[in-house]
């Protein structure tokens, strides 16, 4: 007889046992009940149980053997583990650390080509063979968790080997990176390298176009911020207007830290001029197309015109007036009413006579205390046409101007105005292009809130309740100011033996912000700006080698040193044993052939000795 695995299996190639071999057992089955009295009679009650049961038994087990049962068997593997190293390849890694990780990487690698594969990742993943040369890292990207995620997913290594300076310059989630790791058993050995960064110089203004009226300068805010310095170093700063070097001045730059430099640039011409500001280039600096940029300034050739308008003159019509004579940038006409009827104007000789139909020379009208009656229907269109091209209108209010709602003519949606306590603080609002350039205001004695069912912008606010509005109207600005006696702010600094500063600077800055120089059209050639372009990732993109080791820990892994690889992966190399669980089929276990073999015999004994045929 020979071994289990060469007796005939009972069952067909499709899976169904032979109806033949089920009549077989069915006729045995029957034959054993039928000659149970016979053997009786000639062996007793108890063998002829003991003869009927074995018969059973071994019918019973011929039936299991044809039937698709299974058991498991739990066996010892051993097998070789799965070992790939990932290789950086980007430029930023340092080449003399890298060379020393190579060097101790090689010997193992070729000696067990199919244990260990290599590797690189720059801009992308790809294989290498022993057989070809290791290329230099010369990789303008640094992919470092999408290798780690590709390499996981389809090569599955039980360990892998990172050699990288942690620099990753488009990265995946961790979650994902440690999830794809934890899901293939890869446990990660991380050998962190230094990185060579190069030093870079970056420069940014703020702003960077400036419109200005005649005798105005702009002031521009000079940024300058330094990536990878290995110290402090000094850098030259240079304004060009076209080929010639306006000024030159040195700023020390520092790891860590943003200088700052204010420049004030003033042309002597009116029209479109272009600065460009630059900074030195640094030793090993890499990357200079954000060493420079341009500031384009447009001038007017005017200064900032002003015409103001009062019903009579009042001490706020004085006071104000005082404040545009001290404004050396401001050209002006002062105009109002006397008790006969006639208007009375006085200012600067180039604008008088100045009339309310032709508000063509100025930029910027200013009425206080407006109620309908003082303007004519002629003169009501021509503001309404004047701030449609581009003027500034400021409406301010007084107690006559509340009662008559004189500010319908110029600002079309409904406005409630409500009277607050006095005095009323003022506080700037910090989020409005106006109300952030206003500093912070004495208390004020007559002061409105102001609700406007238009959508506006509010600059003041006193109590939590707007108090000055704007709005912009075509080209221009209109604005209300629900404050009347600004004046008192003069006479409380001359109590003080103080200049008016908080009353000039007040309005100064409210007028500048109407007005909007008119300036020619920008020439291409002059305002043309060169489009900034991000420098590679590879050379800005910081390395995080504690993201190694976080991998590592997580994995259940190791941090070693370059000089470790060898001996680190020849001990990786050891075979593992791995208990592996497999179901076998019944009938490939010897256990119920000896058992009906057993069986059979020992009937056959017993009949035998009875001398039973």
């Amino acid at each position: 007889m020979g071994s289990p695995r060469e007796l005939p299996n009972f069952v067909n190639e499709d899976g169904c046992e032979p109806m033949g071999f089920w009549l077989l057992l069915i006729l045995l089955a029957v034959t054993t009940f039928w000659r149970f009295p016979t053997l009786r009679r000639h062996c007793g009650i108890a063998e002829a149980l003991m003869l009927s049961t074995l018969r059973w038994l071994a019918l019973i087990t011929f039936a299991l053997l044809t039937l698709p049962l299974s058991f498991p068997v739990t066996r010892s593997v051993r097998t070789s583990p799965r070992i790939a190293v990932l290789l950086d390849a980007s430029e930023s890694v340092n080449r003399k650390a890298w060379q020393q990780a190579v060097q101790a990487l090689l010997p193992i690698w070729h000696a067990h080509p199919k244990a260990v594969s290599l590797w690189l990742f720059g801009s992308d993943l790809r294989n290498l063979a022993p057989s070809h040369p290791l290329p230099q890292p010369v990789a303008a990207q640094s992919r470092l968790s999408d290798a780690v995620f590709r390499l996981t997913e389809t090569v599955r290594p039980d360990w892998l080997i990172l050699i990288a300076d942690g620099q990753d310059t488009d990265p995946l989630p961790d979650e994902r990176v440690l999830a794809a790791l934890r899901r293939n058993g890869t446990k990660v050995v991380a050998v962190p390298l230094p990185a060579n960064m190069p030093p870079n110089l970056s420069v940014s203004v703020f702003p960077s176009q400036v419109t200005l009226f005649a005798g105005e300068e702009a002031t521009v805010t000079v940024t300058v911020k330094g990536q990878n310095l290995s110290g402090a170093t000094d850098v030259p700063l240079r304004v060009w207007l076209g080929r010639r070097l306006i000024s030159q001045i040195r700023l020390r730059v520092t790891p860590h830290r943003v200088v700052t430099q204010t420049i004030r640039l003033r042309p002597n011409a009116s029209g479109w001029h272009r600065y460009r500001i630059e900074v030195g280039t640094l030793s090993g600096e890499r990357w200079t197309d954000d060493n420079a940029v341009t500031v384009a300034v447009g001038q007017s050739p005017t200064k900032l015109r002003v015409l103001l308008f009062a019903n009579q003159p009042t001490f706020e019509f004085k006071f104000v007036k005082q404040s545009f004579e001290r404004e050396p940038n401001f050209e002006w006409v002062a105009m109002t009413t006397l008790p006969d009827g006639t208007r009375y104007q006085q200012g600067n000789p180039s604008l008088t006579p100045a009339s309310l139909t032709r508000l063509q020379p100025f930029h910027v009208l200013v009425v206080l205390a407006l109620t309908p009656a003082d303007f004519g229907a002629a003169e009501v269109q021509a503001i309404q046409t004047f701030v449609q091209n581009g003027g500034g209108l400021l409406l301010t209010l007084s107690p006559v101007t509340v009662a008559s709602q004189g500010w319908r003519l110029f600002w079309a949606a409904p406005l409630h105005a409500t009277p607050l306590p006095s005095p009323a603080p003022l506080v700037p609002v910090p989020d409005d292009l106006l109300g952030k350039q206003l500093s912070a205001l004495p208390s004020a004695p007559a002061v409105w809130a102001l609700t406007s069912q238009a959508p506006t912008s509010v600059a003041l606010r006193s109590r939590g309740e707007p108090v000055l509005l704007w709005r912009s109207v075509g080209l221009g600005k209109v604005a209300i100011l629900g404050i009347d006696g600004t004046w008192h702010w003069v006479m409380d600094a001359a109590r003080k033996g103080e200049p008016p500063i908080a009353h000039q600077t007040f309005w100064r800055k409210l007028i500048r912000f109407l007005a909007e120089p008119k300036l020619p059209s920008q020439s291409a050639t002059e305002t043309e700006l060169r489009p900034y372009r991000r420098p590679p990732a590879e050379w800005t993109t910081p390395p995080n080698p504690d993201r190694l080791a976080r991998w590592a820990k997580q994995t259940q892994g190791t941090v070693i040193k370059p000089e470790q690889l060898g001996a680190q992966i020849a001990s990786m190399m050891a075979a593992k044993e791995t208990l592996v669980t497999e179901r076998r089929p019944l009938s490939h276990s010897p256990l119920p052939y000896l058992l009906l073999i057993a069986m059979l015999t020992v009937e056959w004994w017993l009949i035998r000795r009875k001398g039973l045929p």
